[in-house]
């Protein structure tokens, strides 16, 4: 935080950890320290895009009937520091707008006539608590500095912590004259540095140690390296030194790093696993060729003639270090084209009750029950000239009004239903399927999302992660799963079918959402009926209730059946293959649909 004080050209810092870990009361403790024309400017999470670019003057125009542009949250925090607690929860529309800000500096706003530009220069600084949801690496990437905030497990500073807490409570103008002669020393000390931070020079060998760490990071862009140096410079100053050594960045990239690096290892494994798919194909392609014979009766047989069931065992499975990419998933769970009424954040939906996002206003059809004041007064302004005041500010007529149209999200059940039978590849497979779902609960709790796990294999379908919220019941319970057996694919489908409704009895706003994992093939010896009529029966029965869906084929191999293919055509689901589920021309693909 001193850093930042130092030297704005950091541009912000971002404090992430747990609850209770005292990160805003940091950020407003730094309020003392600042000079007279700096202050902190909070930007609240409901905040409209209005209120923070700025719009038309209402007061003004009420009583002129003119119109005349009011500035927002953005024009008060040029030269100031601009805080955003949970920033992690901020809506996408308003990070892209401080994104944006925080690149060009510029804000133009064209709208209701008025036409304004302005600067805006501020310190962004940003608390979040990581399992309350993720921040996009673009919007990261604007944070100069990331800092890890932990709860301290010195049993003496936990003591001293207490003490200082109990202090305040009993005297709070006490201790703060107590805690003046600190401050006073803090202020002091960071004008120095100032001085020192325009005198300090950046060596050559500095610039090339500079550059070759954050290539040996993987750091996209130039913008960590040019970091790098600003930081350093500032250590240099906070520490009175007036030359700056490798030594400070060093210590640097511990707070400039943590959030641009890429791991090199995954990168290189990406690069590399279209080779290692083409050689497990071909390796595989003779077994294929076996169970062409008879794609719905698979099972091994013994010397008597009799069915020989698979060995099951339960394989800890590993969800692979970077988390899967979910805009593959996002498109289709976007829009809800069934009306539904709950809370929360990813399926955008209309509603009609007035409570949700105003995002336009319209004509009203017959009387309007929520009325657009800001359209109102827009369409009214522009007659007032010609219509007689009658001692009112403002005139409008019935033909004047305009009705908000509200927007709001409601959280989605997303159940994914894996085929975790002997078929090859099932490794894999659950290691895909356990990241997808980690990646969806570190959203979860922003989102409002339920995430669970059904699994079916050895003539029998669990239930293997009840839909919930929390991350850590999913790493506990996905920690062993069991893979082998044969595949009651029409056993899954009836089971999903099942949760999914009795969820939606218990919880009618949730809009459930299907990932099936498969690769079509279907056979149980329980089963004396044809199993894949029956899988088709369910799935006519799962569209009917009109349930998203979609289907990711897990097939391999040269010689290819197309039988997940059909059953999405079924379920009138998308569809998309297991080896491209980390492809961006595919994510592009499905995103452009």
């Amino acid at each position: 935080m001193l850093l930042a004080l130092i030297n704005p050209k950091i541009g912000g810092v971002l404090l992430a950890g747990d609850k209770g870990t005292a990160k805003s009361t940091l950020v407003r403790g730094i309020l003392p320290l600042l000079e007279e024309s700096a202050s902190l400017i909070e930007l609240p999470l409901n905040a409209t895009e209005e209120q923070i670019l700025g719009g038309i003057n209402f007061e003004h125009v009420l009583k002129t009937g003119k119109r005349k542009f009011q500035h927002g949250l953005l024009a008060r925090a040029h030269g100031k520091i601009l805080y955003i607690d949970e920033v992690n929860l901020l809506s996408n529309g308003v990070a892209n707008i401080l994104m944006n800000v925080k690149e060009t500096k510029e804000i133009k706003i064209e709208r209701e006539g008025i036409s304004s530009d302005y600067y805006s220069d501020f310190l962004l600084i940003g608390t979040m608590n990581p399992d309350e949801g993720v921040l996009s690496s673009k919007f990261l990437d604007r944070f100069g500095l990331y800092v890890h905030v932990k709860g301290e497990t010195d049993i003496q500073l936990r003591k001293q912590i207490i003490e200082s807490r109990l202090a305040y409570e009993r005297d709070k103008e006490g201790f703060c004259k107590q805690q003046q002669w600190q401050l006073a020393d803090l202020q002091n000390h960071i004008q120095l540095a100032k001085r020192l931070l325009a005198k300090l020079s950046v060596q050559e060998e500095i610039e090339r140690f500079a550059a070759e760490i954050t290539l040996q990071a993987c750091c996209e862009g130039h913008r960590a390296d040019l970091l790098l140096i600003e930081t350093a410079k500032a250590m240099a100053a906070l520490n009175q030194e007036n030359t700056l050594s490798i030594k400070h960045i060093q210590e640097a990239a511990e707070f400039v790093l943590p959030h641009r690096m890429r791991d090199v290892i995954n990168q290189q494994q990406k690069e590399s696993s279209k080779d290692e798919s083409v050689q497990t194909d071909i390796e595989n392609n003779q077994t294929e060729m076996e169970s062409i014979k008879e794609p719905f009766q698979a099972e091994q047989t013994n010397k008597d003639g009799e069915f020989e069931q698979e060995s099951i065992i339960k394989e800890s499975v590993e969800a692979p270090q970077e988390l899967i990419d979910l805009s593959l998933i996002e498109p289709f769970v976007q829009k809800s084209s069934i009306r539904k009424e709950g809370n929360g954040k990813r399926t955008r939906t209309k509603t009609s009750k007035k409570v949700g996002r105003y995002i336009k206003s319209k004509l009203p059809i017959g009387k309007p029950s929520d009325i657009a004041f800001d359209a109102t007064i827009r369409v009214a302004a522009r007659y007032q000239k010609v219509r007689k005041s009658n001692g009112n500010f403002i005139v409008i007529h019935s033909s004047d009004l305009r009705q908000k149209v509200r927007e709001k999200r409601t959280g989605n059940l997303i159940l994914f239903l894996v085929d975790a039978s002997g078929s090859m590849g099932v490794k894999k497979r659950m290691s895909i399927v356990k990241s997808a779902i980690l990646s969806l609960l570190q959203e979860a709790y922003q989102k409002r999302d339920k995430v669970g796990l059904i699994t079916f294999s050895n003539d029998e379908s669990k239930v293997l992660l009840e839909p919930t919220r929390s991350i850590e019941l999913a790493i506990k319970e996905l920690a062993e799963i069991p893979t082998g057996g044969n595949t009651p694919l029409a056993l899954g489908l009836e089971t999903a079918l099942n949760k999914i409704r009795l969820i939606n009895y218990k919880d009618p706003d949730y809009a459930p959402f299907l990932v099936l994992i498969t690769d079509g093939r279907a056979n149980s010896m329980k089963s004396a009926g044809n199993q894949w009529k029956e899988a088709i029966t369910i799935c006519d029965e799962i569209q009917s209730q009109k349930i998203k869906s979609m289907v990711i084929d897990t097939e391999t191999g040269f010689i290819q059946l197309g039988l997940a293919k059909e059953l999405a055509k079924e379920f009138g689901a998308s569809y998309c293959k297991m080896e491209d589920i980390r492809s961006d021309s595919i994510v592009k693909a499905i995103n452009s649909s």
